[in-house]
């Protein structure tokens, strides 16, 4: 008797008005519109479960897991494929050459060779010595000797002297940094938060924030200082057609430098020297 009482929200196929029915009704009349429909699908969703509701936490946690698919350059062929998020490392379909995915952190003093689409952290204490790196983003506090290659973010923030060579699609000084980079810091774009002296070649926009101070000749296609930050050096703006490097360095061998390497950008308007 109950369940015969009972009563059910059902949608008018013709107007969408929603009335209710009993819930032993097979077809009724749209009080809204008068037309004739039936009711069979409705009381199907209505006799369905409810979906469990998910709380915040199990939201958060499922967003925080998740990992996309991520883009992976190979350096011995130049080609880019996709790669789970949750992978430590790949095959080149195009190649079939390894390619370390795993994040690496330099605590002290080293020679090790780095190759890797991951990040890179040199800690204070850190010093990589070696005649090139590769990864995918990097965070340097401590030292760096050599040419690294990143194929994302490089972010900066140590002092002193720094004899490394940096080809990144966006470099980032931060506030803490105070260093004189003896090479060219290449780069689609710069942002200038700390002090840093050196020769920036950028085929984007360097910018000079409010806290930062910058020295040293800049090379860009745009070029802006906040109030309150410095700039002392030559600008030149505007696309530059330096020589190209030479076929047998080392750069062109890896396929660093040339139509396949690095951000495409950086290859016909500053190549390495």
């Amino acid at each position: 008797m109950a369940n015969e009482l009972r009563k059910i929200s059902v949608r008018c196929s013709h107007c969408g008005n929603l009335q209710q029915e009993p819930a032993h009704v097979l077809s009724t009349y749209c009080r809204a519109c008068g037309e004739h429909f039936t009711v069979a699908a409705a009381k199907e969703q209505a006799a369905a479960p409810a979906a469990p509701k998910v709380g915040f936490m199990t939201r958060l946690v499922r967003t925080a897991i998740q990992r996309p698919p991520r883009k992976v350059r190979c350096y011995a062929c130049g080609n880019t494929h996709e790669a789970s998020g949750y992978a430590a490392s790949t095959i080149c379909p195009h190649c079939s050459g390894y390619i370390d995915l795993r994040n690496v952190v330099i605590s002290n003093r080293t020679t090790r060779v780095v190759d890797t689409r991951g990040h890179l952290h040199i800690e204070r204490a850190g010093f990589l010595n070696n005649a090139s790196t590769i990864c995918g983003s990097a965070l340097i506090e401590g030292q760096i000797n050599g040419r690294l290659y990143c194929d994302d973010l490089v972010r900066l923030s140590g002092k002193g002297r720094c004899g490394a060579e940096f080809s990144a699609n966006k470099i980032v000084v931060e506030k803490t940094a105070d260093l004189y980079i003896t090479h060219p810091l290449r780069c689609a774009e710069a942002l200038i938060r700390g002090h840093v002296a050196g020769r920036i070649l950028c085929s984007g926009t360097v910018r000079v924030f409010k806290t930062g101070l910058l020295e040293g000749d800049v090379h860009a296609k745009a070029f802006t200082v906040d109030k309150g930050g410095a700039y002392q050096g030559n600008i030149s703006i505007g696309r530059m057609e330096p020589p190209h490097p030479p076929t047998d360095h080392p750069g062109v061998k890896k396929g660093f430098l040339g139509p396949t390497g690095l951000p495409s950008e950086l290859q016909t308007e500053f190549p390495l020297p």
